[in-house]
């Protein structure tokens, strides 16, 4: 499965997830916005031997417990992408919080 695809499901999956308003930038510095819609600039990417090894940054909604819009994202990607590869790709999916945001 090819990356952009890989972007693709994970747009596709965060965003119906209740609890997370949007991705992160992990290049931005304190002067630019942390807030992105490109899923490029929040996502990092590493290959090892069979392993995806994805590393998303996320902004979440205060009021949310953390844990678990935390779990189900997670639960949500993994089983997304592994799907999408027929479960013929192991994918081992890390997320980071960037933000917390009243709205």
């Amino acid at each position: 499965m090819d990356d952009e695809k890989i972007l693709t499901i994970i747009k596709n999956t965060v965003y119906l997830i209740p609890g997370v308003k949007g991705f992160a930038d992990y290049k931005a510095t304190p002067k630019d916005e942390l807030s992105t819609k490109d899923v490029v600039r929040s996502v990092e990417f590493n290959v090892k031997n069979d392993n995806n090894h994805l590393m998303i940054h996320l902004i979440l909604l205060n009021g949310f417990n953390m844990k678990n819009v935390l779990r189900e994202v997670q639960y949500r990607i993994k089983f997304e992408l592994e799907k999408a590869s027929e479960y013929t790709r192991s994918y081992i999916v890390d997320l980071v919080v960037d933000d917390i945001i009243n709205e």
